[in-house]
This record gives structure tokens, sequence and C-alpha cells, in this order.
């Protein structure tokens, strides 16, 4: 397929074998955060090789935009910050396909550029800003800057469930597995191998931003996300899990 059959392809499957459609009428903050973290991904990179502070400041602003919408946002962000930090090391040259830096004394070298300190504080200033509006907020609300809106509730803030338990149910149980509620990963998980051989940044953060918030997921205390249509917690989870899919689209089933 052409990559835009294959996006198109990679979006029909995401609307129609996932929890995207019946979660976009009930729980809107989570499609919304779900759109500004794979909105910060995309302006990060823009096809134009290493990131420039301009695409910095608008990822950081669209994942800062994510952790308004929702906080457990902040779990994917180490995933972020590898892309940032991966693309950065790459070289592309006159190819297509990125190529990392050969040599770790010239990986150094870039990593204390300071074209990428610019790209690091453009980044962070959003994530910062809205960190520091958050901690007033609870105060001004809360009685306490580490305050939330649980703080009147008996539950508190917990990540008491044993991590095993929660991949349990995240992956294998009858009530709230992702495989049962949102088969189309299936396509995802296979082409993760197709991405990482074409794009093995996106892919490496990509496979750390789902690996990351699925880890935390599992271990909070309400990890099933109550009665509603599947585990909600990990909705924007799919997105990036579905990304591969269209490598393997474009690539054929041939190249698996």
């Amino acid at each position: 397929l052409s990559p835009d059959g294959a996006a198109w392809l990679t979006a029909l499957a995401f609307g129609a074998g996932t929890m995207a459609w019946p979660h976009a009428r009930t729980f809107f903050s989570e499609p919304l955060a779900a759109l500004f973290m794979l909105g910060a991904f995309y302006v990060a990179d823009g096809g134009e090789g290493r990131p420039s502070p301009r695409r910095a400041l608008a990822s950081g602003t669209l994942f800062a935009l994510a952790l308004l919408t929702r906080l457990d946002s902040l779990f994917l962000l180490p995933g972020l910050a590898l892309f940032l930090i991966l693309r950065h090391l790459e070289s592309r040259g006159g190819g297509k396909e990125p190529v990392f830096v050969g040599t770790a004394q010239e990986g150094l070298r870039r990593l204390f550029s300071r074209r990428f300190l610019l790209v690091a504080l453009a980044a962070a200033l959003p994530l910062a800003a809205v960190i520091a509006y958050q901690l007033i907020l609870n105060k001004v609300l809360f009685g306490g800057a580490t305050e939330s809106a649980y703080a009147d509730q008996t539950e508190g803030i917990r990540f008491s469930t044993p991590l095993l338990a929660g991949l349990y149910g995240f992956l294998f149980s009858v009530g709230k597995s992702v495989f049962l509620f949102s088969p189309a990963l299936v396509l995802g998980l296979a082409g993760w191998r197709v991405l990482g051989r074409r794009d093995p940044s996106l892919a490496l953060s990509l496979g750390a931003a789902v690996l990351m918030g699925l880890l935390l997921h599992a271990r909070w205390q309400n990890w099933s996300g109550g009665w509603d249509w599947g585990p909600r917690h990990v909705y924007q989870l799919h997105a990036f899990a579905m990304v591969p899919a269209a490598a393997l689209f474009a690539a054929g089933w041939s190249r698996l």
C-alpha cells in the first residue's frame, strides 16, 4: 500500500477495532489526552531530521495540554523524551531512513551540544508551566500543593495493585483484556518489527511509552477503571500501540 493508504487503513482499524468509538462518546478526557500526546510525537519529528527548538516547543506544549486534560499523561513522558533524544542522535544524510551516529563520542557531543540543550529547554518550558499551575491549583482548591481531587476520598492515590495481577487483568482477563475490547491491537503488535527496521527510534520510543504506561497503570489501585466499556485507563496507549500497524500495511504481509 501507499503511505496514505496505509494511514487510512490504520485509522479505520483503530476506529472500528478498538475502544476508540465507544469512548469518544462517553469518557471524553481519554480520547482528548491521547490526541494531544500523539500530536506531541508528530510535531517533534515532522520528517525534518533532528528536532528543532521550535518543534520541541510545540511538542512540549501539546504534551502540556495532555497533562491539563489528564494528569496520568505524565506516565508517557519518558517515551517522548526518549524520542527527542534518539531523533537528535540520528544522521539521515541523503538516505530516506534514519541511521544512528557511529560512535559514542559523537553521540555525547550531540547530546551536550547547544542545539540539543535548546531543544530540551524548549520542550520543558510548557511542561514546567503546567506543573506549576497544577501545584498552585491544588493548593487553592484542596489545601496543599501535593493534594488532589482525591483528597476527600478514603481511597486517596495509591499504586497498591500487585503488578502481575494488574498485567494479567489488562492482557488476559475475561472482563478487561485489551485484546477482547480492542482486537485490532494485534495488528499493531505484528507491525512492531517492521517499524523497528524502518524507523528504530520511533519503534523504541512508542514501545517505551506503551510499556511505561502499562506498568504504572497496572499498579494503580483501580486499574480496571470501574464499570465502563473496557480498561479505560489505558485507552491513551491504544493510539501508540496502533502506529506500527501502518508500517505493516505499507510493507505488506510478505515482509513479516
